[in-house]
């Protein structure tokens, strides 16, 4: 099977995040993103295992208990080589800390593996549209309102599993 990690989104920065997103989606005849997966920051890139997940469940377990919660600022855009428009995110300096202690911990489990855009690239983010190429990304960035911007809270790791048709929240685990 397929997982990931995100934080899902929540509350008003979920709402305009979907509203955005489904506004570029129409106006650029692309699928919406959220009939692929809701509103998220990928944590950590998609793996494959056949395997029981009770160590991985643990791992997020531990994580969180006694962990609080820490600050993003969602806003301003970018792409990734024309593949994806996202909003940034500007983390403090303890949601940074907070998510490099996360992936270290994942890092003890020895059979998942790790891919640059978990550790030396990471770059949090929460995509937008899946553009047809490199011109269309530039347009949609073009169309996108600024000063738009979120204070957000990670409050929350989430493991989700690939569905038959979207990624499915399979347990949520909240930071206080």
């Amino acid at each position: 099977m397929r997982y990931l990690i995100a934080y899902m989104l929540s509350g008003v920065a979920k709402l305009n995040h979907q509203k955005l997103s489904d506004e570029i989606a129409q106006a650029f005849r692309l699928t919406p993103v959220r009939r692929l997966i809701e509103p998220h920051l990928t944590l950590k890139v998609p793996f494959e295992t056949d395997r029981d997940l009770a160590d991985l469940r643990q791992t997020l377990a531990d994580f969180v208990c006694g962990r609080s919660a820490s600050s993003l600022i969602l806003g301003g855009y970018g792409t990734f080589g024309g593949r994806v428009v996202y909003q940034d995110v500007q983390p403090s300096v303890g949601a940074g800390q907070l998510v490099m202690e996360f992936l270290a911990d994942l890092g003890q489990l020895p059979w998942l593996k790790f891919e640059p855009f978990d550790l030396e690239d990471k770059k949090l983010h929460a995509t937008l549209a899946y553009p047809t190429d490199r011109a269309q990304a530039r347009k949609i960035i073009g169309t996108l309102p600024a000063g738009v911007v979120y204070p957000i809270r990670l409050d929350n790791l989430t493991l989700l599993v690939r569905g038959p048709e979207k990624w499915e929240v399979l347990e949520e685990y909240p930071l206080t």
